[in-house]
C-alpha cells in the first residue's frame, strides 16, 4: 500500500477529490481488493456529498475488512444513514 499520509494529509485538508485521484491512481491498482483503501475512499468519496458511492465502498470495507477497518466504515455508514 501506498504511504499513508500521501492521501490522509489531502482528506486533513478537506481536499477530498485529491485524496480520491491518489487512491484511485496509486493504491487500487497496487491492491484493488485491500479494505482499508476501500475504507478511505468510501470516507473520501462521503465527504464530497457522494454518499451512494461511498456507501458501496464503506459497505465492503465493512465486510472485508480487519476489526480496526470495520469499525470506521461502520461508522462512516451510521453518519450516512443518520443523513
Amino acid at each position: 500500500m501506498m504511504p499513508a499520509n500521501s492521501f490522509e494529509t489531502f482528506i486533513n485538508k478537506k481536499m477530498n477529490q485529491e485524496a480520491l485521484e491518489i487512491l484511485h491512481k496509486e493504491a487500487i491498482p497496487k491492491d484493488p481488493d485491500n479494505p482499508t483503501v476501500k475504507a478511505f475512499i468510501g470516507m473520501a468519496l462521503m465527504m464530497e456529498g457522494r454518499n451512494k458511492e461511498g456507501e458501496d465502498y464503506l459497505t465492503t470495507a465493512n465486510k472485508e475488512g480487519d476489526e480496526e477497518t470495520a469499525t470506521m466504515a461502520k461508522e462512516l455508514l451510521e453518519n450516512i444513514r443518520k443523513g
